[in-house]
């Protein structure tokens, strides 16, 4: 069980996420988890924070496999997306169906900047499962423009503690000081880090409320393309003490830093959407190749 939720401002996204893994009792739970994965592609970034199954029986956390199914795929923003759905309704279904019925659920939260250093747009798009009919479990990708909504720094969450994360935001003594940090973020007036300490507050107090969720915490930012900051960072945290925890985010290489293969790779899949014909095999078999990968992605496999 867990808590991922995003804070989504004009010129910074965060993403919070809890460290928890729980397991039947009496084990205990492990506060160790990596919940988030940072993607950058040509025409935009994103931060991936996923809810719901923790790890497998064979002990793969799901950040872990993500950034395997997308590893170096050299695709768009949405498409990426796409293809990740696509994967975790191949493959997260089994391992799902072996937890308890009221924990079969997963979801990824992913707020996002789209476009280039011309300028980008704030978008939070969100991966979550459908049940369909014949008990079929089915993932979408779904989108929400946040720009000229009028929305101050919207908040959205998952997992078994974001219930009780925006009922808290509800009132006033914890959504106001997190109003006034985001807009004084904006302007330069307040450091990404302060915030990140205060979010850090936040999911302390949802464990207190929720012991779904765990003591520990890891904010992760990035600041808009084309904005007024560059880049980003994050912090590891036990309650409200930062750690000085050395691990790394894992980041998905941008589409440019394939080079020409991944170009091609993209052209291809383009075209062939274009023309309503199948992908090229062989053009994506060699690229794959140029890219020095194996013709084929046997990473997709979840175990």
């Amino acid at each position: 069980m867990t808590l991922i939720a995003s804070v989504n401002g004009r010129e910074t996204i965060w993403v919070l996420a809890d460290r928890r893994i729980s397991w039947p009792a009496p084990q205990p739970p492990r506060d160790d988890a990596q919940k988030v994965l940072l993607l950058r592609t040509v025409d935009g970034l994103a931060i991936l924070g996923n809810s719901g199954l923790g790890i497998t029986a064979h002990g793969t956390e799901p950040s872990a496999w993500m950034q395997k199914v997308l590893r170096r795929q050299a695709l768009p923003l949405e498409e990426s997306l796409s293809v990740l759905a696509e994967a975790m309704e191949r493959e997260l279904p089994q391992h799902l169906g072996q937890l308890p019925p009221e924990q079969r659920t997963h979801a990824v939260l992913a707020p996002s900047y789209y476009g280039g250093w011309e300028g980008s747009v704030l978008r939070v798009y969100s991966i979550d499962l459908l049940q369909c009919p014949k008990h079929r479990l089915h993932f979408v990708v779904r989108r929400n423009d946040m720009a000229n909504t009028g929305a101050p720094n919207p908040v959205m969450a998952a997992g078994s503690g974001g219930k009780t994360l925006l009922q808290l935001l509800e009132r006033p003594e914890w959504r106001s000081p997190l109003r006034r940090m985001v807009k004084a973020s904006a302007q330069g007036r307040i450091s990404a880090h302060t915030l990140a300490d205060y979010l850090a507050r936040l999911n302390y107090e949802v464990h207190k409320n929720n012991s779904s969720v765990g003591p520990r915490c890891i904010v992760v930012w990035r600041h808009r393309l084309g904005g007024t900051r560059f880049g980003g960072g994050y912090l590891y945290y036990t309650g409200t003490a930062r750690e000085h925890d050395t691990s790394q985010l894992s980041l998905m290489p941008p589409l440019v830093d394939a080079g020409v293969a991944g170009f091609i790779r993209v052209w291809n899949r383009h075209m062939a959407h274009e023309l309503g014909k199948p992908v090229d095999e062989t053009l994506e078999s060699e690229t794959n190749v140029a890219l020095g990968l194996p013709a084929q992605f046997p990473e997709e496999k979840l175990r």
